[in-house]
């Protein structure tokens, strides 16, 4: 349960105030230095109970003429199996999976890189690091060559 003012704070984020106006317009403290208001607005903001409020305003803002996820999903999934109205191409029914296994996370859209460790010492010059670093990966390359 929020208080007047979280519920007002809320309110303020929603209709699109910054997070230091949103804070002074529900009555918090404006004493303080904006620096000190920011920190203390930020820290309401990023609470559980405020982000949820501002969730369920969202939810209750949406339009009935927007699709809703399910809604999509159904329409993808149609155009998949080849249940829609008009012809379907392979181009479309492969575009409609992907956009489905987007929706469901299926793919990672990230790359997912590996750096060897190496050791640098306060006293190494840069040059010298990339040196061994070169000779370590050329050493990669040498060994999965040969198999």
């Amino acid at each position: 349960m929020l208080t007047q003012k979280q519920e007002t704070f809320c309110l303020n984020l929603f209709k699109g105030m910054s997070q230091r106006e949103a804070w002074i317009q529900a009555g918090y403290s404006s004493k303080y230095s904006p620096a000190v208001i920011d920190v203390n607005a930020c820290r309401m903001a990023n609470t559980n109970k405020i982000k949820l409020r501002l969730g369920e305003l969202n939810q209750k803002t949406e339009d009935k003429s927007v699709a809703t996820v399910l809604e999509r999903k159904q329409k993808l999934t149609e155009i998949i199996r080849d249940d829609y109205k008009s012809p379907i191409t392979a181009k479309e029914k492969v575009t409609a999976t992907t956009e489905l296994n987007k929706m469901e996370k299926v793919y990672t859209e990230t790359p997912t890189i590996f750096i060897e460790k190496v050791e640098i010492n306060a006293r190494d010059k840069i040059e010298s690091a990339i040196a061994r670093l070169a000779l370590r990966a050329g050493e990669k390359e040498d060994n999965t060559g040969s198999e």
